[in-house]
């Protein structure tokens, strides 16, 4: 059986004083958080998330090595990579 896991986001895109600018996260991808001092962090994995109503947007969970999670909703694209996974009987 194949299953499709995200391998790669780009999000935020927006045209500043300097041009476009977007960011991106790729699995294992060392991101430093935003606040001063803290570490790097490897992202591990990340989740979609369909809307759940009307006027809801998609999401992405991204799952860091400290246990901490950030919720990206601005997405303008997502790459993924299928793999092959054992299917186990129930039995």
């Amino acid at each position: 059986m194949k299953a499709k896991k995200i391998s790669k986001i780009v999000f935020n895109w927006h045209t500043g004083e300097f041009g476009a600018s977007s960011e991106t996260y790729v699995i294992n991808m060392e991101v430093k958080k935003t606040l001063p001092g803290e570490k790097k962090h490897n992202i591990l994995r990340m989740e979609e998330h369909e809307p759940r109503g009307e006027g809801d947007k998609y999401w992405i969970d991204v799952f860091f090595d400290d246990k901490s999670e950030e919720r990206i909703f601005n997405i303008n694209r997502i790459e993924y990579k299928v793999e092959e996974i054992e299917e186990k009987l129930p039995f």
